[in-house]
């Protein structure tokens, strides 16, 4: 499906270097176009990051042709990128530093229990447990 180098379906434009066919386009349009509004929501995010997404969506954002594709990779990028707890899946994607936000949100306590459930070896009982003392002692 994606492919870089030499293997070549359709003619890329200008620097990019993802070859993609049409089906191929439309199916990544359309899945990218579903997950940008999946990625509203904080837990979501975090499940894309978790799955290892991020590269490709990057590859999507960097690569692709097809101005839509990038725009929806662009959009689920900025969601990502909003949420704390993402913070070295992010670096580890090499997302582009302009995405970077000053004061990204942190899951709630509900969100992240779910979490824990889906991925029980996630560090992310660590960092809300100190929360929640320090929102007690207050």
């Amino acid at each position: 499906a994606i492919t870089a180098g030499k293997n070549k379906k359709s003619k890329p434009s200008g620097k990019n270097k993802l070859r993609l066919s049409v089906e191929d386009t439309n199916s990544l349009v359309n899945i990218t176009g579903a997950l940008k509004f999946l990625t509203l929501i904080p837990a979501n995010c975090y499940r894309v990051a978790r799955l290892g997404g991020l590269k490709h969506v990057v590859t999507l954002y960097k690569e692709s042709p097809h101005t839509l594709l990038r725009r929806n990779a662009q959009v689920i990028l900025a969601n990502v990128a909003t949420v704390a707890e993402c913070g070295q899946m992010l670096f580890d994607a090499k997302l582009p530093e302009t995405f970077l936000v000053a004061v990204p949100v942190r899951l709630t306590p509900v969100e992240v229990e779910g979490l824990l459930q889906e991925f029980p070896d996630a560090p992310l009982g660590a960092n809300n447990a100190a929360e929640e003392k320090t929102a007690a002692a207050s």
